[in-house]
């Protein structure tokens, strides 16, 4: 408001730009309002379809004023012209028009000849320019801006009379392309038919959240369009997201520019690329939903042999992991899927007294995380009944898993699940069940044995349950060890056995194996996959498994996560599980380390994990030390991160983990690259076969001696392997090193190359978590822009230190901030620490 007064002093019209349904009617009310109250004369003229020649309101301000004119005798510009001077001439008259139809000829011809005499501004009310404020003396546009995500938030809260969850809330934003009156249509719709359902205080989407109730608000849109216009129109709706050259082929080249006039259409740009889709996209809901099957069928033909052609395309790089959503529905419905198994196999216990009903009570009590007391309770239970041999391994693996996981005593545990003797021999040929289990206990909890490969071989007169649970368990050791061809053979074994169908286990092995190979994109599939089978299949406990490699995932691309988003998804890890562990301390430590907060909220963080009741394993990532180093080079303290990696590094080695603990090695050697460490952790590599590693390691070391062409050749494959922070990273370094800066043209050279490749990153658009590597998003000017922000640099000492205008600098800062989706200054600052090989406070 402040910038419109500040013009209308100035003298100036002003054409105010605001898309239909953006609030601009309500908005030109406050601003009506705050007019008045510095004494200024205004008038609004609504947008009511008042067809006659001079507005009512206009003749009813007059009135106000003691000029009562009937419309009928208003017969020229002149006459008019006259009343309004009498009535307002000895002061400034500001007109306040909803909409260009409010300036009738008649009127539009009285403000010129008023304008003689006495000073008028006008503010216009345009859903697109107009022509109106071009023959005023003096005129300017200004953009009214939707609402941010947050803002849309806080009007929802008011409406609904409770707050949208975080995906609602962006489903919401996003279909209405934060149009506050649609969003709240939606919303309120939403709330009538049942769409939306209160849990938990919040206001949660259960079903899709179109409704045929909205039809009159989101056709009123497309009215200004002709048939053939609708046509094109509902042509790129069925498409939903086209490129612009498929959108020219499939409706033309010249209506393509008139429905992106008539803003039915955004154009987006990504990367090299332009995508087309209606606007607002409930817009195209509605013609998805209101067609004929037969209709959309034929317009879906049209529409595949255009998309369907062969173009020729940079290949993109999906630079972002999603993490679909657990909302507050799915997490109640796997509690009570709990909930629901706990009771019937206490039921079934209570009646029967059976040991394998007592087996499956036990398995659902260490399942809900209960006392154990209460399951050792009845595990004592069950031990005094006529036990098989089967159900006897069982019985003593859930017995050390109460002991060693939730009680702590792992003494007691892998005595408990010892083989030797009389103990191994009862028993009989389900030895193997118990073998398996103190494997994946002292892995887990302790060291992994030397001779592990060993204890866990099979034999193929086993049963078929027990030769699977050494095969995925000696799967683990192989994978802890760092072999990962022998991993991969292993799982290939088990699809074998099982016709192509391994247990979620073996599958989140396989999504590990492939990341520590780097095949990145095969992990990404294999983990997506099984998340959402074990969604459906309401399992908790897989579900937090995945969620865990996808962590892993995040942090071998170099993306980043809201402290917001972080902390909802450690909400949805709920209490700390008994068994398994390993997934929950992942998920925590990897979401920690990806997290772009400020010092006090990573500090938060760690206090958070530090009272966390579980041991750190051998799988990377499930280790505190990651989290602590994360802090400290936050604070800057990059020498003790450093070290703390190094020594978990060390440790993992000592307890047989040498995959987690190449992890740590090479997070110490990012944080301070030391020679002698990067010569023990090549010796460490001898015996991993791991791409990602070896490329990792060459990078570091060729940007510690300032090797150009070193750092240059190892982008290339860092990507190939998945490391697409790194790659990143290494061009930022490559643009920094004296002897690119010495050579204009190698700079040159590089520059494009770091352009060309970041213009090739592009997401594939699932709408998931949107963890944006945001990055590769900058420019280079931005970038600098933001390190100097960092630095403390205000923006004046910006302009001055890299030679710009201020407006210039303004200007980059304006879009990073919108780019990194920051509000203040330090959030950039945060961003900047948070970005991959960078550390804060401390030179590397």
């Amino acid at each position: 408001m402040q910038v419109l007064r500040r013009y209308l002093l100035a003298g100036y019209d002003v054409e105010l730009l605001s898309p239909r349904g953006n609030g601009g009617s309500r908005f030109l009310r406050e601003f009506l309002a705050e007019i008045r109250e510095h004494g200024q004369a205004a008038v609004l003229l609504p947008d009511v379809g008042d067809e006659r020649p001079v507005p009512s309101v206009l003749l009813a301000a007059l009135a106000d004023q003691g000029r009562t004119i009937p419309n009928t005798t208003v017969s020229s510009p002149t006459e008019l012209a006259a009343h309004m001077e009498r009535a307002f001439g000895s002061r400034p008259l500001t007109l306040v028009v909803d909409g260009p139809q409010a300036l009738t000829p008649l009127l539009q011809a009285a403000i010129a000849l008023y304008r003689a005499s006495a000073q008028l501004q006008i503010v216009l009310l345009c859903d697109r320019e107009n022509t109106a404020p071009e023959r005023a003396p003096q005129a300017v546009t200004v953009p009214l801006p939707t609402l941010t995500l947050e803002e849309l938030g806080a009007v929802l809260n008011g409406v609904c009379g409770a707050p949208l969850d975080a995906g609602t809330l962006s489903r919401v934003y996003a279909k209405s392309a934060g149009l506050v009156k649609l969003a709240v249509a939606i919303a309120e719709v939403g709330v009538i038919e049942g769409n939306l359902k209160l849990v938990d205080g919040l206001w949660v989407a259960a079903r899709d959240l179109w409704s045929p109730r909205l039809l009159p608000m989101v056709r009123s849109y497309a009215q200004g369009a002709g048939p053939e216009d609708a046509d094109a129109l509902e042509a790129i709706a069925v498409a939903g997201l086209v490129s612009a050259a498929d959108a020219v082929s499939l409706i033309g080249a010249d209506r393509v520019e008139r429905l992106e006039r008539q803003q039915l259409i955004a154009v987006e740009a990504t990367g090299t690329r332009h995508w087309v889709t209606v606007n607002p996209p409930i817009l195209g809901e509605m013609f998805r939903h209101g067609r004929s099957p037969m209709r959309l069928a034929r317009v879906g033909a049209q529409i595949e042999e255009v998309t369907a052609k062969p173009v020729e395309a940079l290949t993109p790089i999906d630079t972002r992991v999603r993490i679909g959503r657990i909302d507050p529905m799915m997490i109640r419905r796997v509690s009570e899927q709990r909930a629901v198994t706990l009771r019937t196999a206490h039921r079934a216990w209570e009646e029967h007294g059976s040991a394998d009903a007592g087996l499956r009570y036990i398995d659902a009590l260490v399942a809900s995380s209960a006392p154990a007391a209460e399951a050792l309770a009845v595990v004592a239970l069950v031990s005094g009944l006529p036990l098989s041999s089967e159900q006897l391994a069982r019985l003593r693996v859930w017995e050390a898993r109460v002991l060693g996981y939730q009680k702590g005593d792992v003494r007691a545990a892998l005595a408990l699940l010892d083989d030797a003797g009389d103990r191994g021999r009862a028993l009989g040929e389900y030895r193997g069940l118990v073998v398996a289990a103190r494997m994946r206990l002292a892995a887990d909890l302790d060291v992994i044995p030397v001779d592990a490969e060993t204890q866990l071989a099979d034999a193929v007169d086993l049963p078929l349950l027990v030769r699977q649970e050494l095969r995925t368990e000696l799967v683990a050791v192989h994978y802890a060890r760092g072999h990962l061809a022998a991993a991969s053979a292993g799982i290939a074994e088990l699809r074998q056995w099982s016709q192509d169908r391994v247990g979620h286990r073996a599958r989140v092995y396989d999504a590990l194996v492939d990341l520590g190979a780097g095949r990145a994109e095969a992990a990404t599939r294999t983990v997506s996959q099984g998340f959402e089978d074990a969604k459906d299949e309401l399992d908790g406990t897989m579900m937090r498994a995945y969620t865990y490699v996808l962590f892993l995932l995040v942090l071998s691309r170099g993306q980043s996560l809201g402290i917001a988003r972080v902390n909802e998804l450690f909400t949805a890890l709920g209490t700390v599980p008994v068994f398994p562990q390993n997934a929950h301390l992942g998920v925590r430590v990897c979401g920690l380390v990806s997290v772009n907060g400020s010092v006090e909220e990573i500090q938060g963080l760690v206090r958070e994990l530090g009272s966390v009741p579980l041991s750190a394993g051998t799988l990377p990532g499930t280790s505190r030390a990651w989290a602590e180093a994360k802090l400290a080079a936050t604070t800057g303290e990059v020498s003790v991160a450093a070290k703390l990696c190094w020594e978990d590094a060390l440790d993992l080695r000592r307890r047989g983990g040498a995959l987690a603990a190449a992890h740590s090695a090479v997070r110490s050697l990012e944080y301070r690259y030391d020679e002698t460490r990067a010569e023990q952790l090549s010796g460490w590599l001898e015996g991993i076969d791991s791409e990602p590693f070896r490329a990792i390691l060459d990078y570091l070391r060729a940007r510690s001696r300032g090797h150009a062409a070193g750092v240059r050749e190892v982008i290339q494959l860092l990507a190939a392997v998945g490391q697409i922070g790194h790659a990143m990273q290494a061009y930022r370094d490559l643009s920094r090193l004296q002897d690119v800066r010495n050579d204009h043209q190698l700079a040159a050279d590089i520059s494009a190359e770091r352009d060309a490749f970041s213009s090739a990153l592009e997401s594939s658009g699932m709408d998931l978590l949107q963890m944006v590597a945001t990055e590769a998003k900058l420019t280079r000017r931005e970038e600098e822009v933001a390190r100097l922000i960092a630095a403390g640099l205000t923006n004046r000492q910006i302009q001055e230190e890299l030679v710009l205008s201020i407006r210039t600098v303004e200007n980059h800062v304006h879009r990073l901030m919108r780019k990194l989706r920051v509000s203040s200054r330090q959030e950039v600052v945060d961003a900047v620490r948070g970005w991959v090989g960078e550390a804060a406070g401390e030179p590397a």
